[in-house]
């Protein structure tokens, strides 16, 4: 995500960089990856942003592709899925007509489903952490839960 930013604010600053943004996409996209257990790791951990983010790189090395896997299967099915839960929702709001209650109801419906995509998304994140802290150091899931007693 700060991947992202950083080359938005980019765009305006630097004439002709448009023109390089598929040459960035590999280098955000390994960071991301490098620091896609940071969070976790800042929790759990108990660490601080710059030592997350170490400590995040560290626990994906040797699993990068897995993850990127992993994260592709999961996007690639949160999007069909959105899609479904659009066009049904669509379908179903179509009926009611137009006026205030449809719109309500549809911003309720995508606020709905970003919730669970979110909540799933967490999830999916953790689980990662937890099976990458186990195949590298080996600690159990007892010593990860201890930091929240």
């Amino acid at each position: 995500m700060i991947g992202f930013v950083i080359v938005g604010a980019l765009l305006f600053v630097v004439p002709g960089l448009r023109y390089a943004i598929p040459l960035l996409i590999i280098p955000i996209a390994m960071l991301y990856l490098a620091w896609s257990m940071a969070i976790p790791a800042c929790v759990v951990e108990r660490a601080g942003p710059f030592r997350s983010l170490a400590r995040s790189r560290a626990l994906t090395k040797g699993h990068r592709w897995k993850i990127l896997g992993l994260l592709l299967v999961t996007v690639l099915g949160g999007v069909i899925i959105g899609a479904i839960v659009g066009a049904t929702s669509g379908a179903i709001l179509a009926l009611i007509g137009v006026g205030g209650l449809r719109a309500v109801l549809s911003a309720a419906m995508g606020l709905i489903w970003n919730s669970v995509w979110s909540a799933f998304f967490a999830v999916l994140t953790v689980v990662a952490y937890h099976d990458l802290r186990v195949a590298k150091e080996g600690v159990d899931t007892g010593q990860i839960a201890a930091v929240f007693e």
